[in-house]
């Protein structure tokens, strides 16, 4: 029997939907590396074939072949994938922090201000809004100010540092103290555990910011697919996110 829409619920929601987009993006990251893990290997045997097949020692269009696979497998592919990945991280960063902030706000229109009424956008007046407005304790935003600076590299310049407007130093200095990152002619390398680093950054700084604001999961929540959230009330009616019904199985 199909399931009945009960009105939301937003500060019961935002932990579950937060939480359910730091795991798709997860997902995305997990299927993203193993598909370019694949494309190499099949690269690699395909090479490794016409080598086999080849009359000469080193025939030229096999070196030609090799290193266009060393090129676009080994720097272009995984410097735009990691790019990709670290926008996405980013881009999930700032609507559900925004989200949070409209939330609140739904939750105690009291509040003397809106994140819209705050200088700023984006995280950093959510930043404000969350440290001045409502005094939530929360340490790690110099981790989130440097996944902004890096993120607006690669959304401004596609990673290109010298051609920022401004920024280029702060960005290098990030790049200098962190043994995950570099710069490789002129242009801003992400590495895949830096990814995995910036994303338990993010989950800490939810987790920090659910716990301070005294914010729990439903306990009632089911696992849904992607895109929905599903939650159970204190009644065992259920509550769908994005206002479709579902049938749940029995």
């Amino acid at each position: 029997m199909p399931a009945t829409l009960l009105p939301n619920r937003p500060y019961d929601e935002i932990v579950s939907t937060t939480r359910g987009e730091l795991r798709s993006l997860s997902r995305y990251i997990e299927l993203t590396e193993s598909g370019m893990a694949h494309a190499r290997q099949a690269e690699k045997a395909e090479m490794e074939q016409h080598l086999r097949e080849s009359p000469e020692e080193n025939p030229p269009e096999l070196m030609c072949f090799a290193m266009s696979h060393l090129d676009v497998h080994h720097e272009l592919v995984p410097r735009a994938l990691r790019h990709s990945q670290l926008l996405a991280l980013y881009a999930v960063l700032e609507h559900q922090l925004v989200e949070l902030c409209k939330a609140l706000r739904q939750r105690d229109p009291s509040l003397s201000l809106k994140i819209s009424d705050l200088s700023g956008t984006g995280a950093i007046a959510c930043e404000i809004f969350l440290t001045k407005v409502v005094e939530a304790k929360i340490s790690n935003w110099s981790k989130i100010h440097q996944l902004r600076r890096l993120r607006n590299c690669i959304a401004h310049t596609n990673g290109r540092i010298d051609s920022l407007e401004r920024g280029k130093e702060a960005v290098r200095k990030i790049i200098q103290a962190d043994p995950d990152l570099r710069e490789t002619d002129g242009v801003l390398i992400v590495t895949s555990p830096f990814i995995s680093k910036a994303q338990k950054w993010v989950s800490q700084l939810f987790d920090e910011a659910f716990e301070n604001l005294g914010l729990k999961e439903n306990p009632f929540a089911l696992s849904a697919p992607d895109g929905f959230v599903i939650q159970r009330n204190e009644d065992g009616a259920i509550e769908v996110s994005n206002g479709k019904e579902v049938d749940l199985p029995k």
